[in-house]
């Protein structure tokens, strides 16, 4: 609530069934860099799960129970998923308008894409104060442009194929599309 970022991930599955889940939560929750912080969250059996499985390995959450049928008590999580939604919707439209496609609801590109919809949010959506969330939280503005998801790019290979050497006047950037 007090940055505002947005952090957003495509689980394997619900709660612990994949140990993925919890070390991706924590990941984001070391990105924030708050020694000590709330977790609100609804009564939900996976939810609740997940969350003791990510105190076990980042000391200082707090759990708190979000009031039952009350969402506006947990309102700036509800904000922030409807506003997540829209952006996918954006650039799931703006995707297959792109390349002439539908893309299936199970694509894998959709699991990406919640991924990047977060960050985008985070390093771009600015509150009423002018600052984004990454802002907040960081204490400095993101400050490089991001290419849209699906995207043709160019892109420098961290090393030469093979391991070999690349001649002066071989090609150093390669294409690909950016997800």
């Amino acid at each position: 609530t007090r940055s505002k970022r947005v952090f957003s991930r495509s689980l394997p599955s619900k709660g612990v069934q994949d140990p993925y889940n919890a070390l991706a939560v924590v990941k984001c929750v070391r990105l924030l860099g708050y020694p000590e912080f709330l977790w609100k969250s609804d009564g939900e059996s996976s939810i609740i799960a997940l969350r003791e499985a990510v105190r076990r390995l980042v000391p200082g959450i707090q759990p708190e129970l979000a009031a039952k049928g009350e969402s506006e008590s947990n309102a700036d999580a509800e904000a922030a998923v409807g506003v997540l939604q829209s952006q996918i919707r954006t650039m799931r439209s703006a995707l297959e308008e792109r390349y002439k496609m539908t893309l299936n609801p199970r694509h894998i590109l959709l699991a990406w894409m919640v991924d990047y919809a977060g960050v985008l949010l985070s390093l771009y959506q600015q509150g009423p104060d002018g600052k984004t969330g990454y802002e907040r939280s960081v204490g400095r503005r993101w400050r490089e442009a991001l290419p849209e998801f699906g995207e043709c790019v160019h892109y420098k290979p961290l090393k030469a194929k093979g391991g070999t050497r690349l001649r002066k006047i071989e090609a150093r950037y390669e294409d690909g599309i950016y997800v």
